[in-house]
């Protein structure tokens, strides 16, 4: 897989998401939505295998 079908695989879905979830797309929005998955992606860091 390429980077550019992965970025049209993420595009596709910062549309869908919001659209799924009556959720109106704002820059507000998407500054909670990075920070939610920044929280998500130290938690995994922080979590010890196993």
């Amino acid at each position: 897989m390429h980077l550019d079908d992965i970025t049209l695989r993420i595009e596709n879905l910062l549309i869908q998401y919001p659209e799924a979830y009556g959720i109106n797309r704002s820059a507000d929005w998407a500054l909670l939505k990075l920070t939610e998955e920044v929280g998500e992606l130290a938690q995994a860091h922080l979590t010890p295998p196993g």
